[in-house]
């Protein structure tokens, strides 16, 4: 991912994060970005029902999110990874997060996510 693309992953900050189960059915949940990298994203979010064993090595994953305001549209592919370490969920999370998500970091349901982009697709008006 390109400067640009990172930069507007951090300050957007808020997403979709959705999955496609084998059943067909549809997982999906609000997602925080944290930091974003060259090739990763960490991102807060909360699946209700998943186990983070579930979870980890989840192929096909997919993170949206838009901007209407500027007309930046962004799609990211790739891997979920569950971020264990509890020392950088602690540092990462903070009072936006709070705010957004009912449950609380120690929620079950709440997953740090390394999501390992495989492809991206970002549309910004030049």
């Amino acid at each position: 991912m390109d400067q640009e693309l990172r930069i507007e992953l951090i300050t957007t900050k808020i997403g979709l994060i959705t999955h496609i189960n084998d059943d067909r059915s549809l997982l999906s949940g609000l997602a925080m970005v944290q930091s974003a990298g060259k090739d990763n994203v960490k991102l807060f979010t909360y699946l209700e029902n998943m186990a983070d064993s579930q979870l980890e090595g989840l192929s096909n994953v997919i993170f949206t999110m838009q901007d209407l305001q500027q007309q930046m549209f962004i799609s990211l592919s790739g891997i979920a990874h569950v971020e264990e370490d509890q020392g950088l969920v602690d540092k990462l999370w903070n009072e936006n997060n709070e705010n957004w998500f009912e449950a609380k970091k120690t929620d079950q349901s709440v997953f740090l996510i390394n999501l390992e982009v495989k492809q991206a697709f970002f549309r910004k008006p030049e």
